[in-house]
């Protein structure tokens, strides 16, 4: 079993995250967040919708802010409450935004959970810019 380690944000201590006397997966005992990689259309263009894939334990709050070429604009930021009884064990956030720029990432995080919260794959759709109008 290889270890995996945080750093509290508040108190600065590290704890190890795959040990259950430490964390029970339950709470808020810290946030975690992804940052996708950049994805680009080659010119300008708008982000249009993300779907996240998120396998539950029992619930979770995720929010999905969209980035444009590297601002954050946490007005943009959405938030979406999955559980298990509802959605199933495997629920999609379908996530739809309308952000432009050249370049396009994604900031997931999860800061309430209950029980085993993992993120899966996602799909994103760009709309390149028109570059002429039709008749």
């Amino acid at each position: 079993m290889i270890p995996v380690y945080i750093l509290s944000g508040t108190d600065g201590r590290v704890l190890t995250i795959d040990d259950q006397s430490v964390d029970q997966d339950v709470g808020a005992d810290f946030t975690a967040v992804l940052t996708s990689i950049e994805f680009e259309a080659g010119e300008w263009s708008s982000l249009r919708r993300v779907i996240q894939t998120v396998h539950l334990g029992t619930s979770a709050t995720i929010l999905i802010t969209p980035i444009a070429d590297e601002s954050v604009d946490a007005s943009k930021t959405q938030a979406f409450v999955r559980d298990a009884a509802t959605y199933g064990a495997v629920a999609q956030v379908d996530c739809r935004t309308a952000t432009h720029g050249t370049r396009h990432q994604v900031m997931v995080a999860v800061p309430q959970h209950a029980g085993l919260t993992e993120l899966g794959g996602y799909t994103r759709h760009l709309v390149p810019r028109r570059t002429e109008r039709g008749d």
